[in-house]
């Protein structure tokens, strides 16, 4: 529903071209110590700004499961009330929480117990990272590898106005002192990344991909660096819709294929489900101009074939269900969790472009994609038009 600006919102619970390189096939396991997860994902609330734009002290929990919410009654109290921390990657049954200013900040481990209703996590704190962390994701659990590393895509800050701002990989080992510089997305952004076997993908927006080999003892190495041919689907669709949508891409490993995601959200979306413009948001016989918050409306996903040279669109995901959004990308067998829904795309809002921009909306943008039907419906059981920081899909490590 459209709504005017009159008070804070409420809830209620390229062309082508191509680079010579060696292709490149994903790992068919899901995580980095070749074990699959026995509980399926939960969609957790953060401590933050929502009921109507104040702060709440505690967390929750959307279980797939049993389709019910938990609370996380003494979150706040265990990460600080002041809420000045934002959640850049969840993985391995971990939060990854960043806290600090534009020139840099600390990041920190959180892990969050799904089985009781309070709150008694490890923490873990990073060294300080030079710039703005976007998204980053754990290589392994610290709980079970006491030699877990980390990567993160951060916002290089400078102050040269030719280049306003680059996005940077970021590699840290545990033990390490600092961070570790591996690359710079010259010409375009990174978008994504993922990692098994020590080997990290990076996904860039021009829908390249680089490979990183972690494993050895000196300085991370880069073995690939790819550009795929994009799909003439993907082109035409980016041309036809840019006025009215953003796209974002995502790079998700599925039973041995890497999968390249891509979701198109309307800046402004009506009640109708239609992308529209600035001029239609005025409406003749009202002086207060209406608010269409921005929404997700459609993905697609294209799959890299087996030369490693072209992206393919795929029109089903059978039995595998997709988990996107700030988290670490993942693919879940519907066989093995009956409670996710075949042939889908679970996403979360990670619109942090848009995010704060108007005081109603942020965060509100999550829910289930059909791709074969090419619908979308919200989740069950948490709706809210105000919610920062936005709500994360973790898989919990339950020992």
């Amino acid at each position: 529903m459209p709504m005017k600006r009159t008070g804070p919102g409420s809830c209620s619970i390229s062309k082508r071209r191509k680079l010579r390189g060696p292709s490149i096939k994903a790992p068919a396991v899901l995580d980095s110590k070749g074990n699959t997860p026995t509980t399926p994902p939960c969609l957790i609330l953060l401590p933050g700004e929502r009921e109507g734009h104040e702060q709440s002290p505690t967390g929750c929990v959307l279980n797939l499961k049993d389709d019910a919410v938990h609370d996380l009654t003494n979150m706040g109290s265990v990460i600080g009330g002041d809420y000045s921390w934002v959640c850049v990657g969840s993985s391995h049954g971990w939060l990854m929480l960043f806290y600090g200013d534009k020139a840099e900040g600390h990041m920190f481990l959180l892990n969050p117990s799904f089985l009781t209703p309070n709150l008694s996590p490890p923490l873990f704190y990073f060294p300080r990272i030079p710039g703005t962390t976007i998204k980053a994701i754990l290589l392994s659990d610290p709980s079970l590898d006491e030699e877990f590393g980390a990567v993160a895509i951060y916002k290089h800050n400078t102050r040269l106005r030719r280049h306003p701002s680059h996005t940077k990989l970021a590699f840290y080992k545990h033990g390490d002192v600092r961070w570790s510089d591996l690359g710079v997305a010259k010409g375009s952004i990174y978008c994504d990344i993922m990692s098994h076997n020590n080997l990290l993908y990076a996904l860039r927006d021009c829908g390249s991909i680089e490979v990183w080999d972690l494993h050895g003892s000196d300085q991370p190495k880069k073995i690939v660096d790819t550009k795929p041919l994009a799909a003439d689907k993907m082109i035409q669709t980016y041309q036809d819709t840019k006025d009215l949508y953003s796209n974002q891409l995502y790079l998700v490993e599925s039973s041995g294929e890497i999968l390249l995601v891509e979701r198109y959200r309307g800046y402004c979306v009506d009640p109708e489900g239609r992308a529209v413009t600035e001029r239609d948001l005025l409406p003749d016989d009202d002086t207060q101009p209406l608010v269409y918050p921005y929404r997700t409306l459609f993905f697609h996903v294209y799959k890299l074939d087996s030369d490693g040279e072209r992206w393919v669109e795929v029109h089903e995901l059978k039995h595998k269900a997709l988990f996107v959004g700030g988290n670490h990308s993942m693919s879940l067998s519907t066989k093995d969790f009956p409670e996710c829904k075949s042939n889908a795309i679970y996403f979360t809002d990670d619109n942090w472009d848009q995010m704060d921009e108007d005081f109603l909306y942020g965060g509100h943008d999550f829910g289930v994609f059909d791709l074969k039907r090419r619908t979308k419906k919200p989740l069950d059981g948490l709706k809210c038009d105000k919610m920062v920081p936005p709500p994360f899909w973790v898989v919990p490590n339950i020992r």
